[in-house]
């Protein structure tokens, strides 16, 4: 009995994961499944489970979301991108992928900043090297005078 209480909180946190990754509020999210607000608030707090009409409500809204990962928490929250998705109803999709392309962006420029500080740092040693071999230059040419 303890065990279906631990899934049920878990598929109730699943919901909830979504519902931040898709960043909506839970009462758009209700809006948007067809549910009501206090329903939601029961789902977030825990004091109702999702029943199968919620779980259907909430994959028919959003056809992306990977059932598996819904009700046990295996695999991926959203169906592989070569699914059929459609456009118009699963805007946060796109969201997604922006977000993997901005990253993916974002580590590009980083790998380019470690190179330019690499280069940056060998040029200081280089610097430094001139700088000795220059003044040693200038002492022995001082002592030899």
């Amino acid at each position: 009995m303890v065990t279906n209480v631990s899934r049920n909180f878990d598929l109730n946190a699943r919901i909830l994961q979504l519902i931040e990754i898709l960043g909506i509020t839970n009462n758009k999210f209700a809006s948007e499944i067809g549910i009501s607000s206090g329903r939601m608030s029961n789902i977030a707090t825990n004091r109702n489970k999702p029943d199968s009409e919620l779980l259907a409500k909430i994959v028919k809204r959003y056809t992306n979301v990977n059932m598996k990962w819904l009700l046990i928490g295996t695999g991926e929250m959203f169906l592989d991108s070569t699914s059929q998705v459609n456009d118009s109803s699963v805007p946060y999709i796109k969201g997604c992928q922006e977000c993997r392309n901005k990253q993916k962006q974002i580590d590009k420029l980083q790998e380019t900043i470690d190179a330019l500080l690499e280069e940056s740092r060998k040029d200081h040693e280089l610097i430094r090297e001139l700088i000795t071999k220059n003044e040693d230059t200038i002492n022995k040419q001082s002592h030899s005078a």
